[in-house]
């Protein structure tokens, strides 16, 4: 969503930038609503395969229209990529995504493995934050968090996301327990 907001706002005059993003916002509504029911539809009237084919032909008029519309931007060799944070952002990532996958199957904080997993996540956040309050170039400037708009967006996004998209992630397990339990 960023990177189609960002390709958005740049092939856009300032002045239709509002009118873009409402548009934009309207696409992102009607998405949840209608992909899983086409993709029901797709997979009864079909075969499973369709829910991705059927994005393949969008993928390439996006990737057509970008070639078109945008042009490309001079690298900015003054920032380098921080190869050192990302690593030590990926690491609390991954740990998390895993203690999440597999805590319910293991029991929680009942089991070793999900321990070694929060505790190790836990460190990397640790170490991601110091490394970018010492570091020159860091993967993430501390500057943005001074900055309370940018702040107040972030945790506003994220708190709706999480609540939106929970009942996508829960859902499904929710209702297959049901069906084998009639």
């Amino acid at each position: 969503m960023p990177l189609s907001q960002a390709v958005l706002l740049d092939i856009n005059p300032r002045e239709k930038h509002g009118s873009a993003m409402a548009i934009w916002g309207a696409g992102i509504m009607v998405g949840p609503i209608l992909g899983p029911t086409l993709g029901g539809w797709l997979t009864d009237n079909y075969n499973w395969r369709w829910v991705f084919y059927i994005n393949l032909p969008v993928g390439i008029l996006a990737f057509m229209g970008i070639l078109a519309f945008v042009s490309e931007t001079p690298a900015n060799r003054r920032q380098p990529f921080d190869l050192v944070g990302f690593a030590f952002l990926s690491s609390p990532s991954a740990r998390s995504r895993l203690m999440l996958d597999r805590g319910e199957q293991k029991d929680w904080f009942g089991s070793t493995e999900i321990m070694v997993e929060a505790a190790l996540g836990l460190i990397g956040v640790w170490v991601f934050a110091v490394h970018c309050a010492t570091t020159k170039k860091p993967f993430l400037n501390p500057a943005l968090l001074r900055d309370r708009n940018f702040v107040t967006a972030s945790s506003s996004c994220s708190f709706a996301g999480a609540v939106m998209y929970s009942t996508l992630a829960l859902l499904p397990p929710m209702l297959t327990m049901l069906n084998t339990q009639w």
